[in-house]
């Protein structure tokens, strides 16, 4: 029965981001896999910024 609980949490939290993406997806005319992959790459940099952003003196922020 927990499993059964978990699987409908994971369908109620994952349905609208797909349906996000979906739409992100239609609305630039890329792929699913492409949107993916921009994603991920934003995501990198972001934590990069973060890192120098740590890493710089309390001056320069």
């Amino acid at each position: 029965m927990k499993d059964e609980n978990d699987a409908i949490v994971f369908l109620q939290w994952i349905t609208p981001i797909y349906t996000a993406l979906h739409h992100l997806s239609e609305q630039f005319k890329v792929s699913l896999p492409e949107l993916r992959d921009t994603i991920e790459l934003l995501i990198q940099n972001a934590k990069q910024i973060c890192e120098e952003d740590d890493k710089s003196p309390p001056d320069k922020r």
